[in-house]
């Protein structure tokens, strides 16, 4: 039994209906902001190797998919304190108009990017970031977790993540103290993004303080997970202290430290923890009588005890500051 004519017309055009509004359909699903952020969120995740959060998501059919935010989360903690890395308005050029085909990005332009560093309130030396790099293997030690074992795939693959060009227009560094889900600021650095420089072993960051211009290099070492920072022709009377971790911070209040640092280095890495190094030049600092430095006076062939703070002027010489100790060496002065 044949199906009647006018049957077989209705059915025809619902199959058409079908056929040209599935397409229709499938784009307009693919390009709701909720989707888009999934997607995007995915491929973050993928390429990262951490938890990654996207808000407010938009594709404008010509290969640029514009990402209102993009967080960065620390594993294990939550709140604030969390978000290590958060970038605003974003903007991804793909190779391919359609990114689900061809995922190849081409540039990257940033409009702002905020980098939050919190240190526990309780316990000194440990931030939110700490946990992540402790986690990650150095070099040869044979033993990948799931992220690096997701990256040497890849590299096996030929498709070895790299960086495309990017454009950010302004890096804020937040520092304070997280307590639980709180996260307390204490100071806050803006600086313009000059270049990313990525080598093979590492990638670097020239920036420049947007108050003070005082320029600043940040390393980060991809073989150790370490992370270390330089900046030059410091003016210590300036908010650059700010950048200092809690007990660096508390020792230059307590010695009232001043004068001008020719190079300042931060550095963090798993077995060291915080190293504060400087090469200072006409610095003034007070050692307080109850940190129990004896000092002494010599003067015609007599040593005469000196007590109350001492108060030192250094021409130049290198100071060095582990979050234990506190090491002189090359000083002169009086």
């Amino acid at each position: 039994m044949t199906m009647p004519n006018w049957r077989t017309k209705r059915f025809a055009v619902y199959l058409l209906i079908a056929v040209v509004l599935l397409p229709v359909l499938f784009v307009f699903v693919i390009t709701r902001s909720s989707v888009l952020c999934l997607i995007a969120e995915g491929v973050l995740e993928t390429e990262l190797g951490r938890k990654v959060e996207v808000q407010n998501a938009s594709w404008d059919f010509s290969g640029v998919l514009n990402l209102g935010e993009i967080i960065i989360k620390a594993e294990g903690l939550e709140g604030k304190p969390a978000e290590l890395l958060t970038v605003k308005n974003a903007s991804l050029v793909f190779e391919s108009a359609v990114p689900l085909i061809n995922q190849t990005c081409d540039a990257i332009a940033i409009e702002d990017v905020i980098v939050r560093i919190a240190e526990s309130s309780t316990t000194a030396g440990k931030f939110n970031f700490s946990k992540e790099l402790a986690s990650q293997p150095q070099a040869g030690t044979g033993k990948p977790d799931s992220h690096s074992e997701s990256a040497s795939t890849r590299t096996h693959k030929g498709q070895a993540f790299e960086l495309p060009e990017i454009d950010i227009q302004s890096i804020h560094v937040e520092t304070g103290t997280m307590d639980g889900v709180l996260f307390e600021l204490h100071g806050k650095k803006t600086f313009l993004f000059e270049e990313c420089v990525d080598v093979e072993q590492s990638l670097t960051f020239n920036l420049v303080e947007v108050d003070e211009r005082f320029p600043i290099s940040a390393v980060f070492d991809k073989q150790t997970s370490s992370i270390s920072a330089t900046l030059s022709d410091i003016h210590l009377q300036h908010g650059v202290l700010q950048l200092l971790p809690r007990s660096a911070r508390t020792w230059s209040e307590e010695t009232s430290l001043g004068g001008s640092i020719d190079t300042l280095n931060l550095a963090w890495s798993k077995n060291d923890g915080f190293v504060v190094e400087a090469d200072v030049q006409d610095i003034q600092f007070m050692l307080p009588a109850e940190h129990g430095v004896q000092w002494v006076s010599y003067k015609d062939s007599q040593m005469t005890r000196l007590e109350g703070d001492m108060l030192l002027d250094v021409a130049d010489g290198h100071i060095r500051f582990d979050g234990a100790s506190l090491t002189l060496s090359d000083i002169h002065g009086f």
